[in-house]
């Protein structure tokens, strides 16, 4: 045969190709101890305070905000960039 080597490499591709569509994908763990909904206590870098209601976290940003759903209300902190921070207790 001309090219017989043809079908076992189209073997072992579709395998591996099989392989890598089927593995199960593995969600990013959150990198900071406090999730959403948790109210945090931030010092920033100038001493100050601020509160923040945890909305939103995307790797490592998170958005303050009243409601997690309301996209439109909020700011963004880098926690890594502040001087530390609390999680408060829930009420």
């Amino acid at each position: 045969m001309r090219h017989s080597w043809f079908i076992p490499v189209l073997l072992v591709l579709t395998a591996l190709a099989g392989y890598a569509a089927l593995r199960p994908l593995k969600a990013q763990a959150n990198p900071f101890p406090f999730a959403i909904g948790d109210t945090v206590r931030f010092t920033r870098p100038d001493n100050g305070i601020q509160d923040c209601r945890i909305a939103e976290i995307r790797q490592t940003l998170v958005r303050c905000g009243r409601d997690p759903l309301v996209t439109e209300e909020g700011y963004w902190i880098n926690p890594p960039a502040m001087l530390g921070f609390a999680v408060k207790a829930a009420k």
